[in-house]
């Protein structure tokens, strides 16, 4: 897996890598090669050899929620050695129902809440230490 080919700056080195990428691909037909990049990169470089392109697509509303649901279930039922109480439910009720009022107060954490992986990241910052609340992101 070859990650962030977008990340890479110039556009002729980005351009060299895909075409190290295309010969791997010649030269090794029975791997499977992963590469990703956000579209506007990848649209500078593009692959030539024969692959499968795969967009990430957004979230809706529901599948976000859903996601933060079980992130927190998991995390908290985790923290509590799997015991799943009234207590941990709740707890986790509760940080849940936090996180999509926060996510639903911020247009910015909205926007960015529809990329599962930055959705992840949000959840992250948000178990750690609540830095989403303390910083005003609503």
């Amino acid at each position: 897996m070859l990650d962030g080919l977008d990340e890479i700056p110039d556009d002729n080195q980005r351009q060299a890598i895909s075409t190290w990428v295309d010969k791997q691909i010649e030269a090794y037909p029975d791997i499977c090669l992963i590469l990703t990049s956000g579209p506007e990169g990848y649209k500078k470089a593009r692959l030539q050899e024969n692959f499968l392109e795969l967009e990430v697509q957004p979230f809706t509303r529901e599948q976000r929620d859903k996601l933060i649901q079980d992130w927190y279930f998991y995390r908290i039922k985790k923290e509590y050695n799997n015991k799943l109480d009234l207590g941990v439910r709740d707890r986790a009720k509760t940080q849940v129902q936090n996180l999509i009022e926060l996510v639903e107060a911020s247009p910015y954490l909205r926007l960015m809440a529809r990329n599962p992986l930055l959705l992840n990241m949000i959840a992250i910052t948000d178990e750690k230490n609540r830095a989403l609340h303390k910083c005003g992101m609503n």
